[in-house]
């Protein structure tokens, strides 16, 4: 006498007609495909894959770090407004070096900004390293002001008084001091002459 499950194709004996044609060790595969929408699903899936890395890594859109970096900005604006008429001198600049809040903005600025040249952590590439003592043409921390504000003639150094406002430049130049005596991965050669430390300007 035969139990029903063997005869039933979906309970004992598997439907010849749903078997693969793979057989491991006397192990056949059971054909069951998938649903056609988790199917298309899947598909949609890695089209859109491609156009999102189209449009955000290969560089058709903004990426995510430019993303960042205008959040960043759009904060430091905020911040800007609550400052009022700073002064582009030597105390102003050597104060904003101990705000760690207002270093850690700027850094996102510089890194988007002067990292091409400088590197992003100030060891210099095309331009010169802004982690030692020796400057070409600074001698003071007001210096570096008047440097963003208006390039150098003759070098890759750019204006950038048609870009940042003034309060903006006095916090880049504030961060640029800030990375003296730090630690750049790979410090490009010092250029320029050993000028004093910046605690010689506080007075």
């Amino acid at each position: 006498m035969s139990h029903p499950m063997h005869n039933s194709p979906g309970l004992g004996s598997p439907d010849p007609e749903r078997l693969t044609d793979h057989d491991y060790d006397g192990i056949q595969e059971f054909d069951n495909p998938l649903p056609g929408w988790w199917t298309w699903l899947f598909v949609g899936s890695i089209a859109f894959s491609l156009a999102y890395v189209a449009w955000y890594h290969i560089g058709l859109g903004p990426s995510i770090h430019d993303r960042y970096e205008a959040q960043v900005a759009a904060h430091v604006e905020k911040q800007l407004a609550q400052l009022g008429d700073i002064q582009p001198d030597n105390a102003t600049i050597l104060d904003f070096v101990e705000r760690d809040d207002w270093m850690q903005a700027m850094g996102g600025i510089f890194r988007g900004t002067c990292a091409q040249c400088h590197a992003a952590d100030g060891g210099g590439s095309i331009g010169p390293n802004m982690t030692d003592d020796h400057y070409r043409w600074v001698r003071q921390p007001s210096d570096i002001v008047g440097i963003i504000r208006s390039g150098i003639p003759g070098t890759s150094m750019p204006a950038f008084g048609d870009r940042f406002r003034d309060p903006q430049i006095i916090l880049l130049a504030a961060y640029v001091a800030s990375l003296r005596n730090t630690t750049p991965a790979a410090p490009k050669a010092a250029e320029g002459d050993r000028i004093p430390p910046w605690s010689n300007w506080r007075e």
